[in-house]
């Protein structure tokens, strides 16, 4: 459970996360996992092939960014070390290998929730030991460290991540104490603050966090 997850339309990919179950599962014992997963949209019953391993064995990381060559892990809880890392992985969509190193958020965190377009990666921080409100992005093509972006509207973590080709979209989350139901919106070929799209139809409950979606075509 809590994976990272991310495609490029063609293929998608699992990566790392916490499985529960005592039994094994799919041969993964109990614990913090390494593995990353590939399937095609174009499967119906098989299940996903192992695609190689992340550097680091984390859950509670970010996904969501890709472009059309490789996919990204950012942050998450690993099973050693730091409450939170800082790191951020890159793996190929058409090459089973162990993840590359990329760069760093500007900070540890789990629950980040990324985005993307055709060449930025997008995500909102999530909690860092406490909650907040940090936008970072990283250029997929040029590995190095995140940078500043913008600000949500408000400080939480574990918020719902969408895009189109150019804008991304983030929802609900958790501050600690509060659920919010609110759309920020975003230009991702522009830094800046996001900005009220709308709601979600009803406030509070457990729903309103560690919430995912998806988009049709991008164009």
């Amino acid at each position: 459970t809590a994976y990272n997850m991310q495609s490029n339309g063609t293929y998608g990919m699992m990566m790392g996360g916490y499985q529960s179950n005592a039994t094994p599962v799919d041969g993964l014992a109990q614990g913090y996992q390494t593995q990353i997963q590939r399937f095609t949209f174009a499967q119906t019953s098989t299940r996903p092939t192992d695609f190689g391993d992340l550097q680091v064995a984390t859950f509670y990381q970010g996904g969501g960014i890709a472009n059309a060559s490789k996919g990204f892990c950012v942050g998450g809880s690993p099973a050693t070390g730091p409450s939170y890392t800082s790191k951020i992985e890159s793996a190929s969509f058409s090459t089973s290998s162990t993840s590359t190193t990329f760069g760093d958020m500007s900070t540890g965190a789990s629950w980040p929730s990324g985005l993307s377009d055709a060449t930025y990666g997008v995500y909102a921080l999530g909690y860092t030991g406490s909650h907040n409100n940090t936008i970072e992005y990283i250029t997929m093509d040029t590995p190095g460290n995140a940078v500043n972006f913008g600000n949500l509207q408000h400080t939480k973590r574990a918020v719902g991540a969408t895009n189109n080709a150019t804008r991304g979209i983030f929802w609900g989350g958790y501050s600690g104490s509060t659920w919010y139901n609110n759309i920020d919106v975003i230009t991702i070929a522009t830094p800046g603050n996001a900005t009220q799209f709308g709601s979600m139809p009803s406030v509070g409950g457990s729903w309103m966090y560690e919430r995912q979606g998806c988009s049709g075509n991008a164009s």
